[in-house]
């Protein structure tokens, strides 16, 4: 796992002197720019501050995304995902010790009542390094409510423990009013009901223009103890999530619009197959490809829905 050489991006990811220095933001707020003469792209801000990185989008709003260590595409990037299509998994590509990047899966895991994004890494600097497995777990259907990470502890491991050995941190942002609140409430360490302990969330920003939604480390991931490649990690994942659901939705709603336009599209098909098959089957791709086509370029124009 991981290691292994990065092809994903033109230009490998580095941790950048001021990561190195500073760390990546425990807090951050995701907004969508819009470029009239270029590709999509997000903007990561801290809250009440400007625009810190930028998330490029090359190849459109559902394409791949490079995390740049600045405000520009020319900056050098820290992290990239791409979507491995066959098994709709993503692969993320992360600075590494040696230089050469090295590459971790994001594997989906669907059932009907929650998705579950899963991965697994080495975290940790020096002696304590080790490997760990990490969970994003939805709520609601889509993600509408948001999701959090948790960190997959194993069977005979003492839930409590961070707390019994960090009793001193239990409280520390139980009452901060800028908290997101979209997963628990409680002290800087919270758990879910199966006992796992929450690192990050994430709340969705369903009813702004501009605004794509908020992060947010928690717990041990908020004390660095992981590294910061693991955080790179966290918040590409996040992305990639919801990057993920924009994809379905879009999807399904350009599917049902294409049904009431053409109520008897379904009907006419299988009526006509038994006599025009060839002729038929010509024309029905030809449609489908025309379709998924401009389904493509209508994305890209609709902005006034992020700007």
């Amino acid at each position: 796992m991981g290691q292994t050489e990065s092809k994903a991006a033109s230009s490998t990811p580095t941790l950048s002197p001021e990561m190195k220095k500073l760390g990546f933001p425990l807090r951050f707020i995701v907004s969508y720019r819009e470029s009239w003469t270029g590709s999509p792209s997000l903007l990561l801000s801290k809250p009440y501050s400007g625009p810190s990185f930028i998330i490029s989008m090359d190849r459109g709003r559902f394409g791949d995304m490079v995390l740049h260590s600045g405000l520009t595409k020319d900056d050098a990037p820290l992290a990239n995902a791409k979507l491995r299509k066959r098994h709709q998994h993503y692969t993320v590509t992360l600075p590494s010790s040696d230089g050469g990047g090295r590459e971790e899966p994001l594997q989906l895991k669907r059932t009907l009542l929650q998705d579950k994004f899963r991965f697994s890494m080495e975290v940790g600097d020096g002696t304590d390094r080790r490997l760990e497995r990490f969970e994003w777990k939805t709520r609601g259907f889509g993600g509408l409510l948001g999701w959090k990470l948790v960190r997959v502890r194993n069977t005979n491991e003492n839930p409590n423990k961070v707390i019994q050995e960090n009793p001193e941190k239990a409280v520390t942002m139980g009452n901060d009013p800028e908290k997101i609140e979209a997963n628990g409430r409680g002290g800087e360490y919270d758990f879910t009901r199966d006992s796992e302990e929450i690192v990050a969330v994430w709340a969705d920003a369903k009813m702004s223009l501009s605004k794509v939604g908020e992060f947010e480390f928690r717990g041990a991931g908020a004390t660095g103890q992981f590294g910061q490649v693991w955080a790179l990690m966290a918040a590409m994942t996040c992305l990639c999530i919801w990057q993920k659901y924009e994809h379905e939705a879009f999807t399904t709603a350009m599917l049902a619009d294409d049904s009431h336009s053409d109520p008897h599209s379904y009907s006419d098909h299988h009526s006509d197959t038994h006599h025009h098959s060839d002729s038929h089957h010509h024309s029905d791709s030809h449609h489908h490809s025309d379709s998924h086509h401009h389904s493509d370029s209508h994305h890209h124009s609709d902005s006034h829905h992020y700007t």
